[in-house]
Parts: C-alpha cells; structure tokens; sequence
C-alpha cells in the first residue's frame, strides 16, 4: 500500500471527519498486499499467492503487478476486478499502527475533513458522548479480527520457516516487488521427507494453505493476461477465467494426493 501518512485517532480529532472511500483508487498504484490464511481460498481463486519475507517473518502475499506497474485488479474506473477483496484493502482508510501487542487505531491523512459539509460522505470520528462513532468502533473490531487472524497466520509462517520447504519464486516475466524475492513451496523436497509429511498430515489448516498457495500460481497468466489488456476486457478476463467451482475442484483433489 502507498506510504502516506497516518494520524492517531485520539482527541486531536474531535470534531473532524473521516471520508468512506467509494472506490478503489487509493490502491491502484500498490504493488501487492500481505493476506491471512483464511483468505488463501479465496484469493486463489483469480489471483497468485506468494511468500515475502519481512522483519517480522513470512507472509502470504498477493501480488498486484508482475512488474511493480500498476495495480491490475484495479480498473479505470476504480473498480475491484476480482470475486474477493482482501481484507487489508476493505479496512482503509484505517489500521493499526505501533509494536505488536500495543497497536493504536490511525487513519489516512488524507480522508480526514475538517468541514463535515465538504463530502456528503463523511463520517465523524466520535459521536457527541464522547466516544468513538459506531462506524469507527465497527472499523476498529473488524481490525481486531484481523490482528487475530494475523497472530494464527504467524504461526503457520513459523511452521513453514522451520520446515525449510521455501525455494524462490521463479516465473518468466515476473520480477515481483521491486525486484525483491518472493518464495513458493518446494514440493520435490516436501514429497521426499517423510518427517515433513508427517508434520503437514497433523495440521490441516496448514495443508489448506499450502495448496491454495500451488493452486494460485496458476492465476500469473491471468494477471499477465490483465496487465496487457485494456480495462474494458479486463472485467471479461475475470469474469471468464476458471471460475471458482473449478478452482475448489482443483484444491480438493490437491488435498486428497497429500
């Protein structure tokens, strides 16, 4: 997501505004995007997950761009051009930003609005007793959820670290995040290692996630095929790509070979 600035939502914003977005511009030059391992399935469905390693450890990552272009799931109009939206984009203009386990709720500067008149759309940050507005305390628990999901994901990214079952990413034409590295599961070495086997076969949620994971590299034809059309017939390639009756199918029979 794009490096703007974030302010506390604290009393320095009483009597100040928030604006809902109304479409996906703010992402449209975003290279990708950390997931949670409950969202595996459905991202797979029309777009690749990879693996990033960051300060704080792995993630699952979906990248937006084979070459750090433009967002390709981001149409002319602002459209999201997919069956899912990951979480992180659907909690803009907000999150949490501090160390871990003492993470504070911020916003975008750039949805704050003095002038509640200015936009139609805008929302106050607290109500007139005081407290947080029902819509930023909504905002607020589905960050929460996310936060908790996030916890779960780590310690799946722990599991795959120590299984050392990791092998970069190569795929023609794709350079990733500027030109970082990302990383995919090396199943020759996974097959091979009984102990690894027995370690995957006791975690199902893991298993999951591993083959959504397989299953999706399959989609960076259809972001290729994305990035080189126009907008207009990028909502026909979505639209008619393997849908995700096809995609389930695909990821059952991936789940019975283990």
């Amino acid at each position: 997501m794009p490096m703007n600035k974030y302010f506390t939502v604290d009393d320095r914003l009483r009597g100040r505004f928030w604006r809902r977005f109304g479409s996906f511009e703010f992402a449209r030059n975003a290279s990708g995007t950390t997931i949670e391992a409950t969202e595996a399935s459905a991202v797979a469905s029309y777009a690749p997950i990879v693996f990033t390693k960051r300060a704080s450890g792995l993630s699952p990552y979906m990248p937006f761009s084979t070459c750090d272009a433009e967002n390709a799931f981001v149409s002319k109009t602002g459209e999201w051009l997919g069956c899912y939206v990951p979480a992180r984009l659907r909690s803009y203009p907000f999150c949490f930003l501090g160390r871990r386990g003492d993470e504070t709720l911020a916003v975008c500067q750039d949805a704050v609005i003095s002038d509640q008149f200015a936009d139609r759309h805008c929302v106050p940050f607290f109500s007139s007793d005081g407290q947080l507005s029902e819509p930023v305390r909504a905002i607020e628990g589905f960050l929460s959820k996310l936060k908790a999901e996030r916890s779960r994901t780590d310690l799946m990214m722990k599991k795959i670290a120590r299984l050392d079952i990791l092998v970069k990413l190569r795929i023609d034409d794709f350079t990733g995040m500027s030109g970082k590295p990302f990383f995919r599961i090396d199943w020759k070495r996974l097959t091979k290692n009984k102990a690894i086997q027995g370690a995957l076969a006791r975690d199902i949620e893991l298993q999951r996630l591993l083959h959504a994971h397989e299953v999706s590299l399959h989609q960076f034809a259809r972001l290729r095929a994305l990035e080189a059309c126009g907008s207009r017939d990028r909502h026909t390639l979505v639209a008619e790509g393997p849908d995700r009756n096809e995609f389930l199918e695909a990821l059952s029979d991936a789940l019975q070979e283990l």
